[in-house]
């Protein structure tokens, strides 16, 4: 923490001033000081880009803002009065021009002296856009540069065209020289690209460049890890696209060139972004990037913005959650018994598509940052070690927690940042001028206690086992170090959490993964309600006193709660949770106690009132099984006209599904005609026409889920009574006569298709008779085709129809002697 801007006399918010506030001397700074923005640059920079507070101090306007190079040589606007009489200089100990030195610059191993940031000597960190755009750039060599202070020369050596000096630091030219390679030509006095690094450079950012900060490094969700691109398709479908598939904005999204911070529009150079509830980015560029439904639901032609958005040919996936019952409004938006919802309109979809389906040994979540002292790479906080990670998924069950956003439930992976406090209102530990017992230690405090005790963080420490013996002995020499720092005797050292419950976007299983194929999926014991949610790392077991530890605040100043007071419920009040305090070990939870406030009262789908959290989750537990789904089977499809016959033409039908829920609705479709048919039973359907058709059964659950089954039937012509009574066909002649008896009656035919077996046909009208006898006459044709040894063979086939359904068929050679 430091104080950066000065105060502004009658209670106007400081920062409207913008003047560096002033530490009264180097002393001053070390007491109050732990990251200064100089300090900013070497540490959270890594996965920053730069550019903004890191090449400038900030100013309302832009105009205003002075380079952070110019510190001692231009004034600092003060937007309330008038511009400064000159500029600072290294006698003005600011947040801007000095920084603690836990990286050890100079290298004299004291990691707790103050050292001046001279920009004009260290360069500034001004955007670096290689660092997306360039594939190969080295991302651990600019992470270096940047741990040295050397600032200019973290963009040409982390893309690749450098090596760093060997100067001094504090020496100019430290941080704004280096010794370029031959990927730097000269062209007449210009130093350039060579051709390799040309042909590297990406108009779209590589997925790769991403990861630097979203996957690789850290490898950490609530860093929102943007993917392990494995080509793993159980893991994540979306691989293929890349992470600018998404990011790259929605049709509609403004992109600006101005460079204004206080545009609405998102920055040239910034991907887009969705809207994360605890973030404090730029906040009007949330929800410009897009989302599951602008693929898979709007994507195409948009006549009002005139525009075209890529949908990657993403599946509409409204059919398949109709049939699953998720459209159906069976769900509340007030949990006051008013149902007017569908699963749909109250849970994103990272709620059920979002599984992290692999074991593989990268799936970690990062369960705690033990900020109880400094990692391996001497940041003052870790997140990585093997004890404090946690996999997200063991092989059945995913590690996810859930919370309320905008009246929707989204996915969550909790980060628990454990933190020493002090707890006495009458010290001021941390120098901020407030007290109010609520003093976060400084971390530079941490670090130089830590080292001199030869400690790191406490989890790595112990590995992973940490009782009430160990947090004691950390407390009691911390109390002592302030006590001494300060010349009090009264330090009061707690040991604190912040938990904090990070949206989850990424990683988006396949559809056969996804929760909400079944109610019990959810609705059922053990499963999304009252799931137990590790809070701790997979190799950490954090044990303590009760009078070790503190609550992270107090809502309502009455109320205890570790987690941030924005873990709201879908009304938006905040849900008090304690996992550290009033209890002698970080506990696990249940999912449902980030979602439901434990006494506040509820009202279900059935009109029911329930007082408590508990009785609402085991509520929740059962309510899919109350409601029932579809099931569509299809019990027996029956010969009516003749019991236990195949099927002919004319024969009824009747049709039987088993029984599904209470309240389906039950829908028929026979292939052979159209329409629909309902009921659970259907007797008497006649069939009218001969083939092999599909029948579907469809059911309708009362929660609005869509089952069906298909069931083949063959429906063959009766069995000819028609008969040939005599074929007349002389030698050498054509003409043969074909006299057929045992017609139908009149009023059952009114015609005969015949096609006479030497490629021609006919359709030959009732002739007018009642005697159930009709004559055909041909002139077959005579060719060698047709020539079996001395007589020409033709088969010949009648049938008989009646508007146009064929209901008799017979075959028959007719002989010609040659």
């Amino acid at each position: 923490m430091a104080h950066i801007f000065a105060d502004v006399p009658g209670g106007v918010k400081f920062e409207l001033g913008m003047e560096p506030f002033a530490y009264a001397s180097e002393a001053d700074f070390i007491d109050r000081v732990d990251l200064s923005v100089p300090g900013m640059m070497q540490d959270c920079a890594e996965c920053h880009i730069g550019g903004g507070g890191m090449e400038y101090v900030p100013a309302p306007n832009l105009a205003d803002r002075v380079p952070l190079r110019d510190f001692y040589a231009t004034a600092v606007f003060d937007h309330l009065t008038t511009p400064q009489t000159g500029a600072y200089s290294a006698a003005d100990y600011t947040a801007f021009n000095y920084f603690i030195d836990t990286y050890d610059v100079d290298n004299d191993g004291d990691l707790n002296e103050v050292q001046e940031a001279d920009f004009a000597k260290l360069g500034v960190l001004e955007m670096d856009c290689m660092l997306c755009h360039l594939k190969g750039y080295e991302y651990v060599d600019r992470r270096d540069m940047l741990r040295a202070a050397k600032f200019d020369a973290s963009r040409a050596v982390g893309a690749g065209v450098a090596e760093q000096n060997n100067v001094s630091f504090g020496t100019a030219g430290y941080g704004t020289s280096v010794y370029y390679n031959d990927q730097v030509v000269d062209n007449g006095g210009f130093l350039e690209f060579g051709s390799s690094i040309l042909a590297n450079l990406k108009a779209t950012p590589p997925s790769d460049n991403c990861a630097f900060c979203h996957f690789n490094h850290g490898g950490v969700d609530w860093k929102k890890r943007g993917d392990n691109w494995k080509n793993d398709p159980n893991y994540d479908v979306h691989t293929v696209l890349g992470c600018m598939g998404c990011h790259e904005g929605k049709i509609g999204s403004e992109i600006g060139t101005s460079g204004d911070p206080n545009s609405s529009a998102i920055g040239q150079c910034d991907p887009a972004k969705g809207n994360a509830p605890y973030s404090s980015l730029w906040n009007a560029n949330d929800n410009t990037m897009k989302t599951c439904a602008d693929c898979h639901l709007k994507a195409g032609w948009d006549a009002g913005l005139g525009e075209y958005s890529n949908d990657f040919g993403a599946p509409d996936p409204t059919a398949r959650h109709q049939a699953l019952g998720l459209t159906a409004q069976l769900c509340q938006t007030a949990a006051d018994g008013n149902v007017n919802a569908s699963h749909l309109d109250i849970l994103e979809c990272t709620v059920c598509h979002v599984r992290k389906a692999t074991t593989e040994a990268w799936n970690t979540g990062g369960a705690v940052v033990d900020a109880t002292g400094p990692d391996a790479e001497g940041r003052l906080a870790d997140h990585e070690n093997e004890y404090v990670s946690r996999m997200m998924f063991d092989g059945t069950v995913t590690n996810l927690s859930y919370a309320w956003q905008n009246g929707k439930i989204y996915a969550t992976n909790v980060l628990n940042t454990i933190f020493w406090r002090d707890k006495e209102p009458t010290f001021d530990a941390n120098g901020d001028g407030q007290l109010d017992a609520m003093d976060a230690l400084l971390m530079t405090d941490v670090l130089a206690d830590d080292l001199a005790k030869g400690w790191t963080n406490i989890v790595k420490d112990n590995s992973g086992t940490v009782t009430n013996i160990e947090v004691g002995a950390r407390i009691a020499s911390l109390n002592a170090y302030l006590n001494t720092k300060w010349g009090v005797t009264n330090a009061n050292v707690k040991l604190a959490t912040l938990a904090v419950p990070f949206k989850v976007n990424h990683n988006v299983s396949p559809a056969s993964y996804a929760l909400g194929h079944d109610c019990a999926d959810c609705h059922a014991p053990g499963e999304f309600f009252d799931r137990t949610y590790a809070m701790q790392g997979d190799g950490m077991n954090l044990t303590f006193d009760s009078t070790q530890v503190t609550p992270f605040t107090k809502l309502g100043g009455t109320t205890p709660t570790d987690f941030h007071p924005s873990l709201k419920d879908r009304a938006g009040t905040s849900i008090p949770l304690q996992v550290l305090s009033g209890n002698t070990t970080l506990r696990d939870i249940e999912t449902g106690e980030m979602l439901y406030p434990p006494s506040a009262s509820y009202t279900g789908a059935d009109g029911n009132p329930y007082a408590t959290r508990a009785a609402w989750v085991a509520y929740l537990n059962t309510v899919g099984g109350a409601v029932g789904q579809a099931v569509a089977t299809i019990a027996s499809i029956d010969n009516a006209t003749n019991p236990g016959s195949p099927f002919e033409v004319g024969d009824a039908m009747d049709l039987t599904a088993g029984a599904s829920a209470a309240g389906s609705t039950y829908y028929w479709t026979v292939q052979d005609a159209p329409g629909t048919l309902t009921g659970q039973t259907v007797t008497g359907y006649v069939l009218n026409n001969p083939g092999t058709f599909q029948v579907l059964l469809t059911v309708v659950g009362p929660k609005g889920d869509l089952k069906q089954q298909w069931a083949k039937i063959t429906v063959v012509n009766k069995a000819a009574a028609t008969t040939v009574d005599s074929i007349v066909a002389n030698s050498g002649s054509a003409t043969v006569t074909i006299n057929l008896i045992n017609l139908p009656a009149a009023a059952d035919y009114d015609e005969l298709y015949v096609r006479y077996g030497d490629g021609t046909w006919e359709t030959i009208a009732y002739d007018g008779t009642d005697d159930n006898a009709q004559t055909v006459v041909r002139d077959y044709r005579l060719r060698d085709t047709y020539l079996n040894g001395t007589n020409y063979v033709y088969t010949t086939t009648v049938q008989v129809k009646n508007g146009g359904v064929v209901i008799e068929t017979i075959k028959f050679k007719v002989t010609i002697p040659q």
